[in-house]
């Protein structure tokens, strides 16, 4: 951090993006190593160039190493030094949150005991869940819900109720929606494919499609995801991670994320009126998401006009309305004609989601 560009860099991006997901969410930054740091001096720089970063951002809450004096807790990768002054005040910290004092009434407990004992499974159906409740006395459907949408706010579970497929499945280890999700938003040219597999499947034509134009056949997502495809894409779906793909004869799913940048031709003219989002700081997958919700709005059109895609802009219609999408940055640029203002403010009611 002290002389490496790259450094500030990354601790700036992750800070920003904890600071914008959890923006009340206290932040304890850790210096490991600390046997190859020699003198104070070096502490110092260290600190110095976090100060720097965090100067620089709103509404990020540093908790400070006060014994040290420092924004940073140094801990020894080769023994315990340091480490008992910074558990102390994760438990500290932990303790303060609103959320920790929490009342959760005990037969509710109980049953997240009985959830987490079939752990091995990843996932449980509703109705598991429904008779683990009877048999620690919770009896009606709407108090199991408020206790499952309470374990799910509290990031012990992931419960979501968009859909009957979503409903129907309560994950209990994150980990499997992230494996199932990575099946197919991958790096292809790094994680390949069981080739003979998928050839022996008659996927190849499938594979190909998603890999060059990113739409994703419903053969290759049951191939990937068997018999909880339905849940996958309704989850995806809900995470603005896919949407259909109604353009041709066979239904598909976009997945925005595996988009490839080609230059596509921008809406020109000089009646053009060029909007600017500028959010200082821009996540990874904004803008994805973003096209995920405006070829989901453009499928329902009377008569719809397939779009044009890339990784960072987008070509699309509403109607007869036409508008282009740019990313550059921290910033997307929306271009539409003069007299078609609107297509501005739905892009601005989308990016609020």
């Amino acid at each position: 951090i002290i002389n490496n560009l790259s450094a500030s860099e990354y601790i700036a991006f992750w800070l920003k993006s904890v600071t914008l997901h959890a923006p009340n969410a206290p932040v304890i930054i850790v210096g490991t190593c600390l046997d190859t740091v020699n003198t104070q001096k070096e502490f110092e720089l260290v600190n110095a160039g976090l100060e720097n970063i965090v100067s620089r951002m709103k509404g990020v809450q540093i908790i400070a190493n006060s014994e040290q004096g420092l924004s940073y807790f140094p801990v020894n990768n080769k023994d315990i030094t340091g480490v008992v002054e910074l558990r102390k005040t994760i438990d500290e910290v932990t303790l303060s949150q609103e959320h920790v004092h929490l009342r959760i009434p005990l037969r509710w407990t109980r049953c997240l005991d009985c959830m987490m004992e079939n752990f091995t499974n990843a996932w449980l159906k509703l109705s598991q869940i429904t008779q683990m409740a009877k048999e620690n006395g919770i009896n009606t459907a709407m108090e199991v819900n408020e206790m499952l949408k309470t374990f799910h706010q509290l990031g012990v579970i992931v419960y979501l109720t968009a859909t009957e497929s979503l409903q129907n499945i309560v994950a209990i280890n994150p980990e499997w929606l992230l494996k199932g999700i990575s099946k197919v938003i991958r790096e292809y040219s790094v994680h390949g494919l069981d080739v003979q597999d998928i050839t022996a499947k008659g996927l190849d034509d499938d594979v190909a499609c998603l890999v060059k134009s990113a739409l994703a056949s419903r053969d290759i997502l049951e191939y990937f995801w068997g018999e909880r495809t339905q849940f996958f894409i309704d989850f995806m779906k809900e995470t603005m991670l896919l949407s259909e793909w109604t353009y041709g004869r066979e239904k598909r799913y976009l997945v925005p994320s595996l988009l490839k940048e080609n230059d596509l031709v921008t809406a020109g003219g000089d009646s053009d009126l060029v909007c600017k989002f500028d959010f200082g700081f821009l996540p990874i997958g904004v803008f994805e998401r973003l096209v995920c919700l405006c070829v989901e709005l453009s499928s329902r059109a009377t008569s719809p006009k397939q779009p044009m895609l890339s990784k960072s802009s987008a070509l699309i219609w509403l109607e007869e309305d036409e508008f282009y999408m740019h990313q550059e940055g921290d910033s997307i640029f929306v271009k539409v004609h003069e007299d078609k203002k609107i297509c501005v403010s739905i892009i601005f009611s989308l990016l609020k989601k």
